[in-house]
């Protein structure tokens, strides 16, 4: 079974992939394969022939600087989203495949953006009271533009959480966050 994760910018969705993998599940995020496929030259060169200069010196790619690009002009956003989001969603689809019959978390932040929740058994969104996102991201050094910026790339979570099977708000202790998790694992699994 293959359980879509996804939420807003600064929702929380790391902490509950966390908690469901201390819940004996598979887990796996779209960040995390992002970031390996950033390192491959191929995509490298797919991404800066759309993107242009985006490699630092040591050539490697500058996250801050296409975040910098694509959260600035939505077609090259979508050209990107093109070449990464078919290789993520293969990477989601082989860890299912190299674990036969157990339960597989994907944390994807742009699930219902890119089409994807007809690949998943189950959806949830994890939703975030904004003045708590704000704070969490300002403490990881983003700035309110930025924070606006990437906000505006994404479906609101109230239209993400009418489109999901479950919603958790990690706007509550992290205590009462698992018991609500909790109580959806054991949904999922009758």
């Amino acid at each position: 079974m293959l359980i879509g994760l996804t939420g807003n910018f600064g929702c929380g969705k790391s902490l509950i992939l966390n908690f469901m993998w201390h819940y004996g599940v598979v887990t796996i995020s779209a960040d995390d394969i992002v970031s390996e496929l950033l390192k491959v030259d191929a995509v490298k060169s797919e991404l800066v022939s759309v993107l242009g200069a985006v490699l630092d010196n040591k050539g490697d790619i500058d996250k801050k600087k296409m975040a910098e690009i694509i959260f600035n002009d939505t077609i090259l956003r979508k050209k990107v989203e093109a070449i990464i989001h078919p290789k993520v969603m293969e990477r989601i689809r082989q860890t299912c495949a190299d674990n036969p019959g157990e339960m597989v978390a994907a944390e994807i932040p742009l699930l219902f953006e890119a089409g994807l929740e007809g690949e998943m058994d189950k959806t949830i969104t994890v939703t975030c009271k904004p003045e708590i996102i704000k704070m969490r991201l300002e403490k990881k050094g983003f700035k309110e533009a930025e924070i606006k910026l990437r906000q505006k790339a994404q479906l609101p979570q109230e239209a993400k959480a009418k489109r999901s099977d479950f919603v958790i708000d990690n706007s509550l202790s992290s205590k009462e966050t698992q018991m609500h998790l909790k109580n959806i694992m054991s949904k999922i699994k009758e």
